[in-house]
């Protein structure tokens, strides 16, 4: 069975509109992110088959490029 494990930064209630960020496992060492965009990306790693067998790492800054969340998980 295929799996993705996702490790979300320190998580905010309210929602905003930054964008994700996503790296690999280990490569993130602060940052928060809003509870609703751990659950979006938890249900893409469902979908996405560029996110098997992977271990992310998410946080949402307000200065980074908006990219979809197929290429951010083919990027890890």
């Amino acid at each position: 069975m295929p799996y993705t494990i996702v490790r979300p930064g320190g998580l905010k209630n309210e929602d905003n509109s930054d964008q994700i960020v996503m790296t690999g496992a280990d490569k993130l060492f602060d940052g928060s992110i809003p509870r609703t965009k751990v659950a979006q990306v938890c249900v893409e790693a469902l979908l996405q088959p560029a996110a098997r067998h992977k271990v992310v790492e998410i946080v949402a800054k307000p200065d980074s490029p908006a990219q979809s969340l197929e290429a951010l998980f083919a990027a890890v």
